[in-house]
């Protein structure tokens, strides 16, 4: 399962870096960091991922790749990466990449709002995380694919099953009976977490902030500030002092 999620992250994310529209222009601001305690150990985040390609324009490199000239010499570069994407089993050349890991790719390249994940916690030697990938409008084609991916016979993908909790739909990746990672919809995003815990709490608030969220915290407004606040794209925080205090207690 491992290989085939990596394969679809590496995918996924040179789609996104790639020039492209706007993406929808109202989408519901999801921010993981509201829905975390504020002693989680650290925070990855692409920000107002539909609006990527725009912004990227706008950047002197981007002007530079939109030349006419540059495109005419970078066109014949993008068919041969395609057709070692995207190639013909009966063909030799090509990566042998599942269709479901591109079709999962092209999903996650549709993505809207906000693309996160924290490490909220370690207990017992293991990592307590948190996701939240952020559709906007297109999450339906998102859950739709989702059931397909489970229903979906193969063995190049990983199991996964459902589990209905309170009149609510929850997806379990790997052995169901010890699920590797929990999943369920909310608004117009998927949260994800290894704690299952964690997800219901947050389903049944109805995503509504935590008291003492990670948003709230002074050291994370001031490395968000620095960051260029709303107008950044990529996000990186870890709560140093936390984490001090974690690697100081697993050596007693």
């Amino acid at each position: 399962m491992r290989r085939f999620v990596l394969a679809a992250f590496v995918l996924s994310a040179a789609t996104m870096l790639l020039p492209k529209g706007s993406g929808a222009a109202d989408v519901a601001p999801i921010r993981l960091e509201t829905l975390v305690a504020g002693k989680s150990l650290g925070l990855v985040s692409v920000e107002n991922v539909g609006t990527l390609g725009t912004r990227f324009r706008a950047t002197a490199l981007g002007r530079m790749l939109d030349d006419p000239e540059m495109k005419a010499f970078l066109g014949p570069l993008k068919e041969d990466l395609n057709k070692l994407l995207l190639h013909d089993k009966q063909s030799k050349g090509g990566l042998p990449i599942p269709p479901l890991v591109l079709e999962l790719a092209g999903k996650l390249a549709g993505l809207e709002g906000q693309a996160a994940v924290a490490l909220v916690d370690v207990a017992d030697d293991r990592p307590l995380i948190a996701a939240c990938l952020d559709f906007g409008a297109k999450l339906s084609e998102f859950v739709e694919f989702i059931g397909r991916l489970k229903d979906d016979p193969s063995d190049d993908k990983p199991p996964i099953s459902t589990r209905e909790d309170g009149g609510r739909t929850y997806w379990l990746l790997g052995n169901p009976e010890h699920p590797a990672m929990f999943a369920t919809a909310m608004g117009t995003a998927i949260l994800l977490s290894t704690d299952h815990a964690w997800l219901v709490k947050t389903a049944n608030g109805g995503l509504t902030a935590v008291d003492g969220a990670l948003s709230t915290e002074p050291a994370f407004q001031r490395v968000r500030a620095a960051s260029g606040g709303d107008a950044l794209a990529l996000s990186l925080y870890a709560n140093v002092p936390q984490i001090l205090t974690k690697v100081s207690m697993g050596e007693r």
